[in-house]
């Protein structure tokens, strides 16, 4: 007869000489073996250490490191085994390498199984800065990167997706990384109204101190500035996309457009109060 047990779960008994045990879980178990003949017996104890299964391919997948952040590597192999051995002559859990090729690792597990994994590293390059559009209450990307951060103002909105459903207004941005952690960032998008398109964002004029004319415009507009200095000057298209941004610190500012496709555009000053004003420009064809 056999007993195996572990604190905290059930007991598994068996009845023959040579029985086969399915352990679905890992830790230290009690085996009991009670040998029987006639009136006499013999009881025998002692404990069994399943370990963890290793996965074969321990190193990881192939990886590398990005260029933004320069050569330096940790390559990590399971702790607690009985002894390491790498390409590199290292014989600790762990190396650092800052040179691209595949490198190897042998481990010894604590019940003496030998394994060996390969790993190869590469150098990550920057990727390109994404684009991002409007799709009418949804901001997306045809990106592809490992991970993805939306931001909304310069806050992490928390949104980890290559879209983002608008549920307010602000300035938005998308963050994309690689898989060894390069980063690129895109242009932003001015978000007036979430729901509906800037064709029915209404001109709002809350300073009589700024002036913008002509407006329809052709080939440029004017920005006339009575009491502020130093104020900024976004422009967005009608997809949100911004178009330029400057500094204003003249009372006459003359703004060319002649490169700009006819449609209709949102200025956003922001003084330097903190105060932002936005108006709504047609552009035409002269």
């Amino acid at each position: 007869d056999w007993e195996i047990s572990k604190q905290g779960s059930s007991t598994m008994t068996a009845n023959i000489k040579e029985p086969l045990v399915q352990f679905n879980d890992t830790g230290t178990y009690l085996v009991r073996y009670i040998a029987s003949n006639g009136s006499r017996s013999d009881t025998i104890f002692k404990t069994v250490n399943i370990h963890p299964k290793i996965d074969k391919n321990f190193l990881g997948n192939d990886t590398g490191w990005c260029e933004q952040l320069g050569a330096n590597l940790s390559i990590q192999a399971p702790n607690g085994m009985h002894c390491y051995e790498w390409s590199n002559d290292s014989t600790g859990t762990t190396i650092i390498t800052d040179t691209i090729g595949t490198y190897w690792a042998k481990i010894v597990t604590p019940d003496f199984c030998v394994l060996y994994d390969t790993i190869t590293i590469t150098v990550d390059t920057v990727p390109n800065d994404p684009l991002i559009y409007r799709d009418n209450d949804t901001l997306k990307t045809d990106a592809q990167a490992n991970r993805y951060q939306w931001l909304r103002d310069g806050n992490l909105t928390g949104t980890n997706y290559p879209r983002l459903v608008l549920t307010d207004t602000g300035i938005f941005q998308l963050q994309i990384m690689s898989n060894a952690g390069c980063t690129a960032l895109s242009d932003t998008i001015h978000i007036l109204t979430p729901k509906d398109t800037f064709d029915n964002v209404v001109q709002i004029l809350l300073n009589p101190n700024i002036n913008l004319y002509p407006n329809p415009f052709g080939s440029s507009f004017q920005v006339e500035l009575h009491d502020f200095a130093n104020a900024k000057l976004s422009i967005f298209d009608i997809s949100g996309r911004k178009v330029t941004e400057s500094y204003l610190t003249q009372k006459q500012n003359t703004i060319e457009t002649i490169t700009w496709s006819e449609g209709v555009y949102i200025i956003t000053i922001t003084l330097n109060t903190g105060e932002t004003i936005n108006y709504k420009l047609i552009k035409i064809n002269e």
